[in-house]
């Protein structure tokens, strides 16, 4: 048994329909570059929206990407999951 509390329905609902949705597609590493992927499309949205501009709700949803996706909106195929 694993207690996480809603952290783990969290991530499930964030997975499901996508690629992360299989747990054998699953890493720490794609996993958390994704997380920190999103935390900077969050933190970008909110800067906008403190600077006055008005940000859509579709915007703030980031669903997990693969690993070349990753690479192609960071600009570097430096990322590694290995």
């Amino acid at each position: 048994q694993v207690w996480c509390g809603p952290a783990m329905g969290s991530f499930n609902e964030w997975v499901k329909g996508s690629f992360l949705g299989e747990p054998g597609e699953r890493s720490a590493p794609l996993i958390a570059l994704n997380i920190l992927f999103g935390a900077v499309v969050l933190m970008r949205a909110h800067w906008l929206s403190c600077l006055g501009f008005s940000v859509p709700p579709r915007c703030l949803r980031v669903a997990p990407l693969r690993l070349p996706e990753l690479q192609a909106y960071v600009g570097s195929d430096h990322l590694c999951v290995n």
